[in-house]
Parts: C-alpha cells; structure tokens; sequence
C-alpha cells in the first residue's frame, strides 16, 4: 500500500459516503416530520403533477359543495316564504266560501272584505320581504322576446313589353289628359304638356309639372308614367314613378321580347318630393343616373349654355332640363315622336315577409344558476318564481305571459262525448267539445294563473263577486301549489348534488392520498437504517484521518 499525504483518498471517499447518508437521513426526517412522501417535484415529477392537480381540484369541489349548499338555503327560503302565502290563501278560500253564502248579512261580507284586503296586501308583502342575500326571491320577472313575422308589400316592376296596352289606372291625374297618343306639332297641347317643333327643326315635347300637385299628394303619382315613341325608328322608352324609391334615383330595364329598337323603361324615384321643380329634376338625374350605371353604359352628355342633355337609348331621343322644367327632344325632323297617356308594360306588387323581434311580456319566473363544478350538474339550473299579487292575481293588463304556447291534443274525434254527457265541473264553460276540454285543462292542468282576476277584498261584497272570486282564489292556489312542489324538487336535486360533490371529494382525495402520503412504518424504517448509515460513515471518516500519521514515522 502506498503511502501519500497529498491526498488521502480513503477519507475522500468516506466523506463522500457521509455526505449521501446524510442527505438520505435530511429527506427522511422531512418526510417523517411532513407525512408526506411527494414534497419537491424532484422527488416524483409526474407524481407531483397529477397531485398539484388534485388538489386544485379537491378545493374546486370543497367550493362547490359551498355553493350548492348556499343554493339549498335560498331556495329553503324561498319554498318556505310559498307556504306562507299557501296557507294565506287557503284562509281566503274560506272567507270568500263564507261571503258566497246567503247566511251571512252586507255587513258580514263587509267584514270579510276588509279581512280579504289584509290577506291580499300580507300576499304581496311576503313576495317583496323574503330575501336572501339582498335579492328577492319571490319578486321575479323577466322580459321574454318573441320573434314577430310581419308581412308589407312592396312594388316589383316586371320586365315589360311595350307591344302591350297601357297598364290601367297610371296615369298622373290633371297633367295627363286620356288619349291613345298625340303626336307633336305646333298646335298640339295635351295637358300640362306641349309640343312644337323648335328653331331648329326638332320636334319638343315639355313637360310641366306645375299642376301636377293640384289636389293631389306625391304618394298619387306611384305606378304612374308615360311612354315615347319614335315613330320613324321605333326608339321606345317608359318612364314610371315609384314614390317608395329616393328622390332622383333611376333603374334602368330592358325588354327581352319586343319588335322595338332598344325598348327600355325607367324607374323614377320620388320619395321626399315637395314640388314641380323637384319633380321635374327627378326625371332628368334618375334617367341620367341609370344611364351611367347601365352594363354596357349608354351616355351623352354635354352643356348648352342654360340646356343640358341626356341621350336615351339611341341617338334621336334625348331628354334635356331647363330651370324646373324637363323635355324631350329628336335629333332629327323626319320621325315624328308619339307621347302615349300612361304606362306601356306591367307592374305588380308582391308580398315582402320580415321577421323582427319586439319585448312581448314577462315571464313569471328568473332562471338562475349554481356552479357546482362538476361534469353533470355543471351550472346546476334552479328557477324562482314570482308570488307576487300581480302573479297571483293577474288584470286583464297584464304583462305577465300566462298561457301555453299551445294546447296539448286531447281525444280523437270518436271519443268526445255528447254535450249532455259532461260532467257537473264542465258548467259554465263555452263553445265547442274540443274548446270545453282545452279550457277545462287550462284551469285544471295549467299551472299558472289566468288573467283577469280581481285583487280587491271590495269583490267579496257580493254573493255573485265571492263566487266570481272564488276561481281567481283556486287558480293562485293552484299556481302556489306547483310552486312549491317545483322548490321542493329544486332543493331535493340540490341534495343529492351535495351527496355527489362529497363522494366525488372522498374519491379524489383517496386517489391524491395514494400519490402523496408516506408509509410511516415504511419511512421510520428507512431513517432507522439511514441514521445508523450515518454514524458509521462518520466514525469511518475519522479514521481514515488517522491514516496519514503513520508517514510520520518515517519522517522523524
């Protein structure tokens, strides 16, 4: 064996022992003293994942069973301000037995009726003070929307013909006289409208609408128009008012089936118009306008002085405006133009369905929601009911939505029975066998309230009113009943879903308990035989110290 001072590689390696030994004994002390065998992720990372995760989720569902058991509570409350109000109405049912019967005197029924009003204001003073957490639990209404078809008409201009007759009634009352057609000339005058042939030996037609809106309102002038013929090239156009459509607005058809040249018909708009001149002017800028928008464009423009101009279809038709006026004009002097009373084609209306949405009523109820965490009672639904007087006993002006959506079917045609053969509880009731039965079903199945009920005690003051009363009575008795058979469900579900928040936390934390905690006996164990580890590689520590001063003998 070689003798070395440098380094003394027996208490090197002894050291090295000691130092694992003691850390061994540091973890096991840690995990004596914690309970635990998972307490850095370095000592099992995937197990310390799905442990931290456990844990999450074990707090998770020691909040929900909170909540589910807060919910419990409220709906508790609610159910028990409902019996309350159940045996406020019993109580009224025997008053108002009593104040039907002709035993009792005016004054008795007067009694009574102020009896009825106390019980009724107790009804409404329960529904506004039974509360939980500064909410109302029996004071709820929530707006429902309905969604309402609505049906308009609309006009829809067809593709027209001009071999056809004019289509009746469109002619624009005083500016256009009836006639087949007039063709221009000097001494021609057709109403409102003039031709002549000018200076430069073109033939005019002006048309002044001045008169137009004598006695009459620009909604007339709808579906209303003319039509244009040259009659030595067949150029034809047809112009029609659409008041429904912005003013100065153009649309541009053409007919498909037609011996003309280039036979088209243009929709004006005059929504908004006040007057002649706007009138006029619509004309011009709609044509105008549907001209540049047209596929393949077809415009002419140009400026003269105070005159401008739109070609329209071919080059002999033009339209042009002066001030508040506007006119057509042939290029030529050969073809003569014809002006026909109205408008060459067809046109319809059509039916335009819209379905929009509008705030119809209130449901007697607000749908609230328990978070309770887990998969199958996630957002566990509950539901409040309203118990107020207006619930209870609902006016003809209710806002509330009292009636099904629809009646269920009841018996096939051959099982309704004769009149004669219903019972005593179908008197009173109207129309058919089929409508007898939905009624009975509403009153009797049904479970809310029917509106039109009195809320007053002044109703007992009569034999007749008691009787009257005493269905409003059964009715919010009804009502009330259901009421508190669906709080008593709630709360029973509200159970059940706390039994299952309980034995889902006793799983979870029997499956993180099997990942987490250490064996105890296991772990003195361990540290037992760590610490004596420890006390061995320390005293081996010690001596392999020693070794080094037997070189001293050498050295002396």
């Amino acid at each position: 064996m070689a003798m070395k001072i440098a380094n003394n590689m027996s208490a090197i390696n002894s050291l090295n022992i000691f130092g694992q030994n003691n850390s061994h004994l540091s973890k096991d002390m840690e995990r004596l003293s914690t309970g635990l065998k998972l307490i850095h992720a370095g000592d099992d990372t995937s197990g310390y994942s799905i442990a931290k995760r456990m844990k999450v989720r074990l707090r998770s569902l020691e909040q929900c069973t909170a909540n589910v058991n807060t919910g419990y509570n409220m709906i508790k409350t609610a159910s028990e301000g409902v019996q309350q109000q159940l045996d406020i109405l019993k109580t009224m049912r025997d008053i108002t037995l009593k104040a039907s019967d002709d035993t009792y005197s005016q004054k008795d029924r007067d009694v009574l009726a102020i009896e009825t009003n106390q019980m009724l204001s107790q009804l409404d003073a329960i529904a506004e003070e039974t509360t939980y957490n500064g909410m109302q639990l029996l004071n709820q209404r929530v707006g429902k929307v309905q969604y309402i078809t609505q049906v308009s008409q609309s006009t829809k201009f067809e593709p027209f013909d001009p071999t056809l007759e004019e289509v009746a009634n469109t002619t624009i009352g005083d500016v256009f006289s009836v006639g087949n057609g007039v063709t221009t000339s000097s001494t021609s005058h057709w109403g409102g409208v003039s031709g002549f042939v000018n200076s430069s030996n073109k033939r005019r037609m002006d048309l002044d609408f001045s008169n137009a809106l004598a006695g009459h309102g620009i909604d007339d002038f709808n579906m209303q128009g003319l039509s244009v013929l040259c009659s030595g090239c067949d150029q034809f156009v047809s112009i029609v008012f659409a008041t429904d459509r912005a003013l100065g607005t153009g649309e541009l058809q053409y007919s498909s089936n037609s011996s003309y040249t280039e036979p088209r018909q243009y929709i004006i708009g005059l929504k908004g118009a006040k007057n002649a001149v706007d009138i006029a002017n619509a004309v011009y800028d709609g044509i105008t306008t549907a001209n540049r928008t047209a596929n393949p464009p077809t415009t002419k423009l140009s400026n003269n002085n105070t005159n401008t101009e739109e070609t329209i279809g071919r080059h002999d038709l033009q339209i042009k405006r002066s001030g508040g006026k506007v006119y057509f004009e042939y290029q030529q002097s050969p073809p003569t133009p014809v002006f026909y009373n109205g408008i060459k084609g067809a046109s319809s209306t059509e039916e335009v369905t819209s379905t929009t949405t509008a705030a119809a009523g209130f449901n007697p109820w607000k749908d609230m929601y328990i978070q309770s965490g887990v998969k199958a009672y996630d957002n566990t639904a509950i539901r409040l009911w309203n118990t107020s007087l207006e619930a209870l006993f609902p006016g003809e002006d209710s806002l509330f939505l009292l009636e099904p959506d629809e009646y269920p079917p009841f018996y096939d045609d051959s099982s309704v029975p004769d009149p004669d053969e219903y019972p005593e509880r179908y008197e009173g009731y109207v129309g058919t066998n089929e409508e007898k039965k939905a009624q009975l079903w509403r009153d009797e199945v049904w479970h809310l309230t029917r509106a039109g009920a009195q809320s007053k005690g002044d109703v007992v003051r009569t034999r007749e009113g008691a009787e009257s009363f005493l269905k409003n009575i059964d009715q919010a008795i009804k009502y009330t009943l259901h009421v508190s058979t669906d709080f008593g469900a709630q709360m029973m579900r509200m159970e059940i879903n706390a039994a299952n928040l309980t034995i889902s936390q006793e799983n979870l934390l029997a499956s993180k308990s099997t990942i987490t905690d250490a064996d105890m006996a296991k772990e003195m164990v361990n540290f037992a035989r760590d610490n004596l580890l420890m006390s061995a590689s320390q005293s081996m520590l010690a001596q392999a110290n020693h070794e080094s001063e037997n070189v001293l003998g050498l050295l002396a």
